[in-house]
């Protein structure tokens, strides 16, 4: 499952987007300034491929 959060660094808008297990534990995260969300989507893919 992956979730999204916005926030604000440095007067400039980020997206946090993270991946997560079934128990929680967070496997990765990316950071974009761009709300894109199909490059994170292939990003996560990639990441649970290797797993």
């Amino acid at each position: 499952m992956a979730s999204r959060r916005s926030r604000a660094q440095n007067k400039r808008q980020n997206y946090l987007w993270r991946a997560v297990d079934k128990e929680g534990q967070t496997l990765d995260i990316l950071l974009q300034s761009k709300r894109h969300r199909t490059a994170a989507e292939k990003f996560f893919k990639r990441l649970l491929k290797g797993e």
